[in-house]
């Protein structure tokens, strides 16, 4: 029995040693964009862009790990989750100037940049337009535009590209986004059961919003005529 005591005294020590580091969630005005991020950790800087049809807390399980090194900051996108959508446009290039924005505003110099899908894009345009202030670039799970001729392949294939960029297309899922998800998720990835249930529903809640579709769908108004750099 004291040999159990002994381990239990152990592995809650341990457990107080290597406790999972508090995630903030803030909310940062720039550039008249509303940009919500979290953030948890110290040292060097790592931002981490989610994909679509995600927010900022696909990355909440490895949030914990990279903050024991590392200045964690995951933020969503503009147009999706939390962030505001912008009144002029959504793009890579426009949204990766409100992430170094926001990344500047809060005093940080160089980051490591980490994108995933449509997020993947914004750190391509993010490290071609500030070079200089990233130490490292990790891409993600999705094509840049204007490689060819893989990319018109690939976008003229993909049914969502044309669906998206229509206008009427937010308003179509709108007061439906449970059921597109649900839908898409397996289509978008091809990966069964992705998510855990506590993020499906925090992915619904978050495109479920008023505006959220529309504002999510704009990602693909002109998406194909982007340039990669």
């Amino acid at each position: 029995m004291h040999k159990i005591y002994r381990l239990i005294i152990v592995f809650l020590s341990l457990g107080s040693v290597y406790a999972a580091p508090q995630i903030d969630s803030r909310t940062a005005k720039v550039d008249d964009v509303e940009l919500h991020y979290l953030t948890a950790g110290k040292g060097p800087t790592v931002i981490l862009l989610h994909g679509f049809a995600e927010t900022s807390r696909m990355w909440r399980p490895i949030i914990p790990l990279l903050a024991e090194k590392f200045t964690v900051i995951a933020a969503d996108l503009p147009g999706i989750g939390e962030s505001s959508i912008p009144t002029d446009k959504i793009d890579m290039i426009s949204a990766a100037t409100h992430i170094h924005a926001l990344v500047r505003s809060l005093g940080i110099g160089k980051a490591r940049v980490v994108g995933h899908d449509i997020g993947l894009m914004v750190a391509y345009a993010y490290a071609a337009q500030y070079g200089t202030e990233v130490k490292k670039l990790a891409l993600m799970d999705a094509l840049l535009p204007g490689i060819e001729p893989v990319w018109s392949d690939f976008s003229g294939r993909a049914w969502w590209f044309g669906f998206f960029a229509r206008p009427v297309a937010g308003d179509l899922v709108a007061g439906q986004a449970g059921k597109f998800l649900t839908d898409f998720w397996p289509v978008g990835g091809h990966v069964k059961d992705p998510f855990t249930k506590e993020e499906i529903a925090e992915f619904i809640r978050a495109y479920s919003v008023p505006g959220a579709t529309t504002g999510s769908f704009h990602w693909f108004d002109k998406l194909q005529n982007q340039p990669a750099k």
